[in-house]
């Protein structure tokens, strides 16, 4: 069994480390970012987002933990919006460290993310992943997630006008 436990500074530091780099690869990967602003542009927005890391209001930052062992098998950043009068809860990021994948933990977490949802009187939680992310997409859909907007793109070669003589 898994809980959810709220990240230390120490923690926090690891994992901006971390979800900063992931970010940009990310974006890179999407297609959002040249390659060449992405660790600038990532650390930008986590900036702005987490200006007060583990303090910054509506955000909730967690460690998931393996009760049994009570070690750390990943972590989750939460963060409450509200469009018009809809609040809800995002999930921002999560994280399955690589040797606990494909036990389940994903799933567990998932359920206990709804529970704070619930507890904090939140009847949607959103998230967004990227459409190269087939795992986690599978895996949210498993769960009961629905696709809710689709953003495309397609790049396309500038041709160059051909030139008659």
């Amino acid at each position: 069994m898994l809980y959810l436990r709220p990240m230390d500074e120490t923690e926090y530091q690891q994992f901006l480390d971390y979800a900063i780099t992931n970010y940009a690869e990310e974006k890179i990967q999407a297609g959002n970012y040249a390659s060449a602003d992405a660790m600038e542009l990532s650390t930008r927005e986590y900036q702005e987002l987490l200006p007060n890391g583990v303090n910054t209001k509506d955000s909730i930052l967690y460690m998931i933990v393996e009760n049994t062992q009570n070690v750390s098998v990943g972590f989750v950043w939460l963060m409450i919006q509200q469009t018009g009068r809809l609040r809800y809860l995002t999930l921002v990021n999560i994280l399955i460290y690589e040797a606990f994948r494909r036990q389940g933990h994903g799933t567990q977490t998932l359920q206990l993310i709804e529970g704070k949802a619930h507890a904090l009187g939140l009847e949607r939680i959103t998230l967004h992943a990227f459409g190269h992310n087939r795992e986690a997409i599978s895996l949210y859909e498993r769960v009961g997630y629905k696709i809710t907007n689709v953003h495309m793109a397609k790049d396309v070669t500038i041709q160059k006008p051909h030139m008659a003589y």
